[in-house]
């Protein structure tokens, strides 16, 4: 539409300076000043121009905050499936190597995976997923999202890429007891 209207104020533009030649070629006066209408016609194609280009720049600003923000989600959910599987892996692992290896590989399953897998589920379908992917109990899985290390602290930020998830005091990720669980 606004294209539209810059072609339009264009040919207006485009009839007064025709005009104005030809007052300038006959001696003949006329009641409206034709350099005037031209300057009001390129004026307007301008302002719907100027208009077009603010219009597209305000949609691109908006297009990016909102992709800033599905990504700074997609972190948050990834930090909170990971803590969780971490939290499954530690109960069920006493290999600490092999805990660290599976925590890694959760981790890098996590970005691997595109946003819309991460956020369009919910989280404890997630967390059973990987978990069943892993050999991991599915009992652990089912009961992980219920924790009580997890009630605070999935409404914190999560820590930066590549250092330990944030833990509230008072709640102690590793060793918070998930019920059910014999140990042996």
């Amino acid at each position: 539409m606004l294209a539209e209207l810059a072609e339009i104020g264009m040919e207006m533009a485009r009839a007064a300076g025709r005009r104005a030649c030809a007052l300038a070629e006959s001696d003949e006066a006329s009641g409206l000043d034709p350099a005037l209408s031209y300057a009001r016609a390129a004026r307007a194609v301008r302002l719907t121009i100027a208009l077009q280009s603010r219009l597209l720049s305000d949609l691109a600003a908006l297009d990016g905050a909102e992709t800033k923000a599905r990504a700074a989600e997609a972190f948050k959910r990834r930090d909170r499936i990971h803590r969780r599987v971490e939290t499954i892996i530690e109960a069920e692992r006493a290999d600490a190597d092999e805990a660290e290896q599976l925590s890694s590989d959760v981790w890098e399953r996590l970005t691997d995976a595109d946003e819309s897998a991460v956020l369009d589920r919910p989280i404890d379908e997630v967390v059973a997923q990987i978990c069943q992917d892993l050999g991991l109990s599915p009992m652990l899985a089912a009961q992980a999202w219920a924790a009580p290390a997890f009630t605070d602290a999935d409404d914190e930020e999560p820590a930066a890429f590549g250092s330990e998830p944030m833990v509230p005091l008072g709640a102690a990720r590793a060793s918070a007891p998930i019920t059910g669980l014999n140990s042996s």
